[in-house]
């Protein structure tokens, strides 16, 4: 199996790993097709020992913060799972950045009801703002909220 085939079949596989990817007989074409498949970098031999180091600490460095990242979504979304429906419908809400008003006129409940489905989705997510449960919820659907 050459190198672009496993690049495939770990990709089909799910597996996130970050590739690096190291030839004897690369070519500019190619290393971009690498790349665009998902290659953190493509190296041509003879590399340098250091460059070489260089490049497999930076993939490792990244699949320790895929992995970080990914049990941050994880944690998100069995918090997001210890909800009540009512507190998920409002949990909603939020992330789309309604006001309480608006929320309350959508779901045909009282403003003061609305507050308190939001306090408690805000002790059940660990959030001690809004904006950190827009952030958790946000994490959970895996929604990178606009800075």
């Amino acid at each position: 199996m050459g190198g672009f085939e496993v690049q495939r079949e770990l990709a089909r596989r799910g597996c996130r790993l970050p590739l690096v990817f190291l030839s004897g007989h690369g070519d500019i074409p190619i290393a971009v097709q690498a790349i665009q498949a998902g290659a953190l970098d493509f190296l041509e031999k003879p590399v340098r020992d250091l460059k070489l180091f260089e490049v497999l600490e930076r993939a490792l460095e990244e699949d320790r913060r895929r992995q970080a990242a990914e049990r941050a979504r994880q944690e998100a979304r069995r918090l997001l799972d210890s909800l009540s429906p009512r507190e998920a419908e409002v949990a909603d809400l939020m992330l789309e950045g309604l006001r309480t008003a608006d929320m309350a006129a959508r779901l045909g409940l009282s403003p003061r009801t609305v507050e308190m489905h939001r306090a408690r989705l805000l002790r059940r997510l660990g959030a001690r703002t809004s904006v950190e449960a827009v952030r958790i919820i946000g994490a959970a659907r895996e929604i990178v909220p606009k800075s």
